[in-house]
């Protein structure tokens, strides 16, 4: 779901902040739970509210975004979403590692070629 992005990156702020992935990903799920927990609350009662109407293809799909609903947010967000970052670790983040320091690159002293 999308509020995976929200706690991922909470998690990411942390971590390029300089807090150890596992504190990191304690503290993400803390503080974006309150949040996150709240929406999906919202969502689940609005597709509880489809299975009230009289189109049997309706009740059918509200109860299945609602458990599907339920089950992100009580399952795949609380559980395997912290699991999976903590077990991959420094690893979670190779694809979007920050560009090195202005002062780590090397500086040639050549001159550019010039471009006609």
């Amino acid at each position: 779901m999308d509020y995976q992005v929200f706690v991922v990156s909470r998690i990411r702020e942390a971590v390029l902040a300089g807090v150890p992935t596992r504190q990191a990903v304690l503290d993400g799920i803390r503080t974006s739970a309150s949040v996150v927990t709240s929406a999906a609350v919202v969502m689940t009662t609005v597709f509880v509210s489809f299975v009230l109407l009289h189109i049997i293809e309706m009740k059918q799909i509200g109860f299945v975004l609602a458990a599907a609903v339920l089950l992100d947010a009580f399952v795949v967000r609380v559980m395997i979403l912290p699991a999976a970052l903590l077990l991959l670790g420094e690893v979670t983040w190779w694809p979007s590692r920050p560009a090195p320091a202005a002062s780590d690159r090397t500086v040639r002293d050549e001159p550019l070629a010039e471009v006609r």
